[in-house]
């Protein structure tokens, strides 16, 4: 490794004096290197030179979503070293202003060259959100998200990332790439550099075609039939995807998929990042299906705008909403069975009675990562709610209606840069103007309060009936109606066209 090392240090020299400050843009030089000797050969430091403009008060930060992780000092953990200059080469007097800040005591205005060190030790660091949404390395290179390495000024809309890396190690990020050995790329602004994840190593990389957009999949070397599982369900349900919400993917995404000690995955603006445990046989692969497409679902509502204070009240229906619109697709796709479908409702439906107790739905999305009982009302709650409150749509609305509705409509109006800001009150209210039905007393007893939501109540209208009195066991009904059985074809069935 010493000579690897020495090689890099020369590039990341060579890199700072190439990165001088250029009014008006935003310039990362990134080199990776051996951060400790108990690395186990994985290139956990990264040595940035970043050309930035301060924020108006002097301020450079590293805590974007910080407050989350049980860090104290956020990112900004694992700096190793921060200094910076302006224009004319002069140190700066760095003031530390925790969490993750560094305000420039005598900064007089205009560009400067900031120069710091990170050491990717975050996936053997207990906090939230874990190495699936931050941090990791692996023998074969290291993934990364931009909120834990790129420390940020004032936002910019011209943005330019460099990396120097082994000869025999690619980057795969969803940026526009600037080179033909796609190491330099351009993220659209400072947003999408910092909500993004990339991977940069010696791994496979795939690419999908999905309606004109190139998606890219990053697995590891060893992972074909994953990297093979992942684009067909990609390409399957993204198709479905953008018709349920009449829009496409708006941007390329990248999905990066590395083996793991447990099953998970995060969104990070048009990046879906996951870890796997076990090998892809038969019992794992339906795993691996659902949760990339429960992410690739994300790829969409991740566009929407909402305000910071009211994210936690519609936490239910971001992520217990992806999950029931997950495998309600699945089992329109037939890629999830019957038999799954059930298995799916039942755990779900139990998972909410138990945690029920805990708190209402719209509360538990502010400590849903604090316990399992705040999770599960998340997760499960949410699918609970999402189901009857679709299957309550589809039937007050004698089928001329549907959850679907109302999510293209919430789609059309809170997608985007410029759009309104969405709110639980402005859902309900969404809800009732697509569908002309009054579900007011939905949301304040199922939602802001803590009333049993009645999923077995309305899955009977579907022809579902619970073989126990708790939803214990999901199965068929006996002897279905006409009437459940048309409600059921059409809430199974292709998608609705309203």
């Amino acid at each position: 490794m010493t000579s690897r090392t020495a090689v890099f240090a020369t590039l990341a020299m060579a890199a700072a004096l190439a990165c001088a400050p250029s009014a008006g843009a935003d310039d990362y030089q990134v080199t990776f290197s051996q951060g400790r000797t108990d690395d186990d050969g994985a290139l956990r430091r990264a040595d940035v030179v970043a050309s930035l403009t301060p924020d108006a008060d002097g301020r450079l930060r590293l805590n974007r979503i910080g407050a989350e992780t049980g860090l104290y000092h956020h990112w900004a953990q694992f700096i190793l070293q921060f200094e910076a200059s302006d224009q004319r080469g002069r140190l700066l007097s760095v003031v530390y202003e925790p969490h993750g800040v560094w305000r420039l005591e005598d900064w007089d205005g205009g560009p400067v060259q900031a120069r710091y060190s990170v050491l990717l030790q975050h996936d053997r660091f207990p906090n939230e959100p874990g190495d699936d949404e931050l941090a990791a390395a692996t023998p074969f290179g290291v993934m990364w998200t931009g909120r834990a390495l790129f420390i940020e000024g004032a936002p910019s809309d011209d943005v330019d990332v460099a990396f120097f890396a082994p000869e025999d190690w690619r980057v795969t990020s969803p940026w526009r790439s600037m080179d033909s050995d796609a190491l330099r790329f351009q993220p659209t602004n400072t947003d999408d550099l910092l909500d993004a994840a990339f991977f940069a190593g010696m791994h496979l990389e795939r690419v999908v075609e999905l309606n004109g957009v190139t998606a890219h999949i990053a697995t590891g070397p060893d992972m074909t039939a994953e990297a093979d599982l992942f684009s067909d369900v990609l390409q399957l349900y993204a198709a479905e995807y953008a018709e349920l919400f009449d829009a496409p993917i708006a941007q390329p995404p990248v999905i990066i998929a590395l083996p793991g000690s447990f099953w998970g995955g995060g969104v990070i603006g048009r990046s879906i990042s996951m870890t796997l445990a076990g090998e892809l046989n038969d019992a794992f692969a339906p795993m691996a299906r659902h949760v990339v497409a429960h992410e690739a679902f994300h790829l969409w509502n991740v566009a929407w705008r909402i305000e910071p204070d009211a994210r936690a009240a519609l936490e239910w229906f971001l992520e217990g909403g992806a999950e029931y619109f997950t495998v309600r697709t699945g089992a329109r796709l037939e890629t999830v069975s019957e038999e799954e479908l059930y298995e799916h409702i039942t755990r779900h439906l139990a998972a909410y009675e138990d945690a029920r107790v805990s708190a209402t739905i719209a509360e538990a999305g502010r400590t849903k990562l604090e316990n399992q009982a705040s999770y599960d009302l998340v997760y499960s709650g949410g699918f609970a709610a999402a189901l009857a409150l679709d299957l309550r749509i589809r039937r007050e609305s004698e089928g001329a209606y549907a959850l679907d509705d109302v999510l293209r409509y919430v789609h059309g109006r809170y997608a985007g840069d410029g759009a309104d800001s969405l709110d639980l009150a402005g859902l309900a209210q969404a809800t009732e103007e697509t569908t002309g039905l009054d579900l007011a007393a939905f949301f304040d007893a199922y939602i802001e309060g803590g009333d049993a939501i009645p999923a077995l109540e309305e899955l009977a209208s579907v022809g579902l009936c619970a073989r126990a009195a708790s939803a214990s066991d999901i199965d068929a009904c006996d002897d279905l109606t006409p009437v459940q059985s048309a409600a059921r074809a059409s809430w199974i069935g292709a998608p609705d066209e309203h």
